[in-house]
């Protein structure tokens, strides 16, 4: 497995820089970089205390620049496309084809 380094840029006049509160939970977000690609982390502190969260971040960022962090590989593959369908929507009083078990098409009014 790879091993990936961030990329950190910390304005120092933002004490908050790399982290947002998502519904009351405090979150961090940061770039690893391995093999000439990149890939974005977003990752929950899980919690919503301010001061909690300023210290594991600054942590989680420390212990991330000095050890990295294995990035497993993606099998583009295996996900496959996607399993959503498009269903037409039907308004009311309009007139959709509907196939009968016969096979013939007829015109039904919803």
């Amino acid at each position: 497995m790879t091993i990936g380094f961030p990329s950190i840029r910390v304005d120092d006049a933002n004490p908050l820089h790399h982290l947002w509160c998502n519904n009351g939970t405090w979150w961090v977000h940061y770039t690893l970089h391995f093999d000439h690609r990149k890939r974005r982390i977003r990752r929950s502190l899980g919690t919503a205390l301010l001061v909690e969260a300023v210290r594991r971040r600054d942590a989680l960022l420390t212990r991330l620049a000095a050890e990295g962090e294995p990035v497993p590989e993606r099998d583009w593959r295996r996900a496959g496309p996607p399993t959503r369908t498009a269903v037409p929507l039907q308004l009311a009083g309009t007139s959709a084809s509907s196939t009968s078990a016969s096979g013939t098409v007829a015109n039904v009014v919803a």
